[in-house]
């Protein structure tokens, strides 16, 4: 649950700039700050928390330090500090959450159903302090283009401008202190327990979102069949204790299908005597033996930034094909122009277009 530390009390983005500046400078008391950019002690305050949740700069001993990336950020122009801050942004694991909630309402949200969103997944002490700095919220992703506002609807701008090129990144995106390891746990759930997540609709998953011909469904039930050990899942889980499917959607998309009797065991190597069988066709023990198959699953926990997710994402082989750039794009960041986009994708007029030089088999950008 979020609290009221979480939250940015500071009005205007381009002040919080200007206290990264003047701590930068040496500023770092707040009646220092406050004098400098011509505040009250207590809007330094503010200011200051603002440009700390942002992860600018810290807080030793209440005096304010600048960061590795707040250093960088005082040393660049202007179109680099823009993009630096929409990077804190996403990386900031409260208003990742607010921007989820956008990407999942493509049509738009109105300012009250961003306040009971951010209500819903906040601590009670925290709801006054949304009430009064919703705006400011609001403000700040309107301003640096994450979202758009229109007919009293705030919408997901899904063409803004993010730069997660790794060898743009000079700063790692990971703790630099190893104590603060990112946080991963380890969980199991059998084949069963999956299932019922996803027809509880605990785990969000994209049925669009496939490889096609990269992967062998049949070859995976048979594995499970045999008992051999299966490369691990990796889930996203968010502030509700829902997953997200970072790496694993289709064999949990084949075992939803085998499962629900949608495709018979065909070229099977080491249990020919299955060919053909769907699910409901083995025999109770082998239906058992699939039902209670225990999967490991590395959960990243809520408060890994995006940013990371990505890079783990992408580091990500599971013995099978590694994922490709726009696949990594696609599983994060799920919103309509994504599915119109693919969809336009695999059209005969597109396709003449490129004069099929598109692999059919990956998604490429």
């Amino acid at each position: 649950m979020y609290s009221t530390s979480d939250i940015p009390q500071a009005d205007r983005l381009e002040k919080v700039v200007m206290v990264i500046d003047a701590v930068n400078e040496g500023n770092s008391s707040d009646t220092q700050i406050a004098e400098i950019i011509g505040f009250s002690d207590r809007q330094a305050r503010y200011y200051r928390h603002a440009a700390e949740i942002l992860g600018f700069i810290d807080n030793n001993h209440n005096n304010a330090i600048i960061t590795d990336i707040g250093e960088k950020f005082a040393e660049s122009i202007d179109n680099e500090r823009t993009m630096l801050l929409r990077k804190s942004i996403v990386q900031n694991h409260f208003f990742s959450d607010v921007l989820n909630f956008f990407e999942r309402n493509p049509n738009g949200v109105t300012e009250e159903e961003v306040v009971n969103h951010i209500i819903s997944v906040s601590d009670r002490e925290a709801h006054n302090t949304i009430l009064r700095r919703i705006k400011t919220i609001l403000s700040w992703l309107v301003s640096l283009e994450f979202i758009i506002e229109s007919n009293e609807k705030y919408i997901c701008n899904e063409n803004v401008e993010i730069d997660f090129d790794e060898s743009s990144n000079e700063e790692s995106i990971y703790p630099a202190n190893y104590a603060k390891e990112i946080d991963i746990k380890e969980d199991k759930f059998s084949v069963f327990e999956l299932l019922r997540k996803i027809e509880n609709k605990k785990i969000i998953m994209d049925p669009d979102f496939q490889r096609k011909l990269v992967w062998k469904k049949n070859q995976f039930i048979e594995s499970i069949l045999l008992n051999v050990p299966l490369p691990p899942f990796y889930f996203k889980k968010d502030i509700k204790g829902n997953y997200t499917i970072v790496d694993g959607l289709q064999r949990t998309s084949t075992l939803q299908e085998f499962l629900n009797n949608k495709f018979a065991l065909q070229g099977l190597n080491a249990l020919p005597d299955l060919q053909n069988s769907y699910f409901n066709d083995l025999n109770d023990d082998l239906r058992t033996r699939i039902e209670d198959k225990n999967l490991l699953i590395y959960v990243l926990q809520p408060s890994v930034p995006m940013i990371v997710v990505y890079d783990i994402f992408n580091r990500i082989n599971t013995g099978g094909t590694k994922l490709e750039r726009q696949e990594i794009r696609n599983c994060i960041f799920i919103g309509e122009s994504t599915k119109l986009l693919r969809k336009l994708a695999d059209t005969i007029i597109f396709k003449d277009a490129i004069d099929r030089g598109i692999p059919d088999t990956r998604m490429k950008d």
